[in-house]
């Protein structure tokens, strides 16, 4: 028989059954033809091979030799078959084999040249990036360097002279219409921290943001809101033992970092605390008592109702209140002989004052003696400038609302 075919496999069966598989005995070129002979009193079933694919598209079995692509497996090295039917198995067709970067790497090594180059670029780069950034962020890494201190000192160092980066400020970015900005940047150059408060003035309380235009003392404590705003130490962890000196009255601002922060009524001790601070100051220079600290005087007023309406603190904190700290207060009239008699006689005074030199509203300021000249001192807890005055009775005496002197109980 003539076969039209690349090449037959046959089965050959007996009438007994499957006797065995052999190959045919001749394959030929895909043009040639297999005529092969059939043992006689048998039947054959015959089935064509699969035809191979060409390398250049699929892979072969990796047992293929070279010289035997498209040619059939030799008679000795048979294709594996079935282990039931004992038929040929396809031949296994997957893609041929991709070149990809990892082999890449062996065959074209990276010389030690390129290698440090390449290094040497990013270096470049990263150091580049480190500089740029280090000109641009010096100011904020500077003033957040300065006031991590500030909760450690009694607020009265002055400001440095000069800020980093200064010659690169954008005065433009600024709103020079609103005159508490105007008047925060043309405190730049005397006041560093004023620049903190003008690009984070949307972050700081209004008023605050106003006191530091308003009072250069307050600058160093209203930038620092941005570290401890909301923040302040217990009535109990605060010491001002070192500042109390027998025979006198000393001296505290309400915006002193340790206290400062700490709410009082409805706005922190810095903008709404004088009274307690004021009278802090009366209790812990008679009695000698370092407990009596303006926070624990503010916590006293607020937990006993010391405080009006207006969240301001009310005039019976000094009349009725301040005998908790072992003091007693008497309510005097406004007369100069009066005041002045109280105090040659080791009697401070608490002062609430109108509109004024001292404020723009309502205050407590404490009268503490008289001067050689005849004048009044006083401590006044918004100003130390205040504080190292000396002021006639005629100026001041038209802004007190009231007077209470205190002497020990």
């Amino acid at each position: 028989m003539n076969y039209d075919d690349k090449g037959l496999d046959l089965d050959i069966y007996t009438e007994d059954g499957y006797a065995e598989d052999r190959y045919a005995e001749e394959r030929y070129t895909e043009t040639a033809a297999i005529d092969a002979p059939l043992p006689r009193g048998t039947a054959a079933r015959r089935r064509p091979r699969p035809d191979y694919i060409r390398r250049d598209e699929y892979e072969e079995f990796p047992e293929e030799q070279p010289g035997q692509r498209d040619e059939a497996p030799a008679p000795n090295n048979p294709p594996e078959r079935n282990a039931q039917t004992r038929r040929p198995l396809p031949a296994v067709k997957r893609p041929a084999y991709t070149m990809v970067e990892e082999d890449l790497k062996y065959i074209y090594p990276e010389s030690n040249k390129n290698k440090i180059l390449r290094i040497g670029i990013m270096l470049v780069a990263v150091f580049t990036v480190l500089y740029l950034c280090t000109n641009t962020l010096g100011d904020t890494l500077s003033n957040y360097s300065a006031g991590l201190a500030a909760p450690l000192t009694n607020a009265t160092q002055e400001p440095s002279a000069a800020t980093p980066g200064m010659d690169y400020i954008n005065y433009g970015a600024y709103d020079m219409d609103d005159p508490v900005i105007a008047a925060l940047v043309n405190l730049f150059e005397e006041y560093p921290n004023t620049k903190r408060i003008a690009d984070n003035s949307d972050r700081i309380p209004t008023r605050l943001v106003e006191l530091a235009a308003k009072n250069n003392e307050t600058i160093d404590y209203v930038a620092d809101y941005l570290l401890f705003g909301n923040t302040g130490a217990h009535a109990s962890q605060i010491d001002i033992s070192d500042e109390l000196v027998s025979g006198d009255i000393p001296h505290f601002v309400q915006w002193d970092p340790r206290w400062g922060y700490s709410y009082y009524g409805g706005e922190v001790m810095g903008l709404d605390g004088c009274g307690p601070t004021a009278l802090a100051m009366v209790a812990a220079g008679l009695t000698g008592n370092a407990m009596y600290n303006p926070r624990f005087v503010a916590d006293y007023s607020q937990e006993n109702g010391y405080i009006n309406e207006n969240n301001d603190t009310a005039w019976t904190l000094m009349s009725v209140g301040s005998t908790a700290f072992g003091i007693t207060p008497r309510e005097l009239t406004l007369d100069e002989n009066v005041i002045k008699s109280a105090l040659n006689n080791g009697q401070p005074i608490v002062a609430a004052m109108r509109a004024g030199d001292f404020t723009t509203g309502g205050h407590f300021i404490v009268m503490v003696g008289v001067s050689s000249g005849g004048n009044i001192l006083i401590r006044d807890s918004n100003s130390y400038a205040n504080t190292e005055k000396e002021w006639e009775y005629d100026r001041i005496k038209s802004q007190i609302s009231n007077l209470w002197a205190f002497t020990l109980s």
